[in-house]
């Protein structure tokens, strides 16, 4: 447990995901906010920074968050577009107005400072028989015929 110079104590977590890298990564997050991060509007309120490690930008348009690990699309972006290297912030506001005329996203739920879950997914279209969703090393979706490997 540590505390920055406004005397506000944090606890840090760490979560180990096996396999390639992710195309999108949850960077950081505060539950409680009272002195970080404001809105345009001037609101201090609970907010969630999305990072693209990657070399090519993301559309999140269709990918959901969810403060609910049984209802994992609670809410969905979206278009919204994370370029290459890109950090951006999601206010969990509890307010479900999306993209506000500031340029603001507000999810419509909250974090809890007592901890729990947040769940970034993202689902992929229904698949005909034979068919397979792939990436190309350029990090383009597309649809291959065929069997599926």
């Amino acid at each position: 447990m540590a505390s920055n110079t406004a005397g506000i104590f944090v606890r840090a977590a760490s979560v180990e995901i096996p396999g390639s890298s992710l195309p999108v990564r949850l960077d950081e997050l505060v539950a409680a906010n009272r002195f970080s991060l404001a809105t345009a509007s001037g609101d201090a309120t609970d907010w969630i920074e999305l990072r693209n490690p990657g070399n090519q930008p993301v559309d999140l348009a269709g990918w959901s968050l969810s403060d609910d690990p049984t209802k994992p699309r609670k809410w969905t972006f979206p278009r919204w577009v994370l370029e290459p290297h890109q950090s951006r912030v999601v206010f969990a506001s509890g307010s479900d107005r999306g993209l506000d005329a500031s340029g603001d996203l507000h999810v419509g739920f909250r974090l809890s400072r007592a901890g729990g879950a947040l769940v970034l997914s993202h689902a992929y279209p229904l698949l005909r028989s034979g068919q397979r969703n792939a990436h190309r090393s350029d990090g383009i979706r597309r649809w291959l015929g065929g069997a599926s490997a």
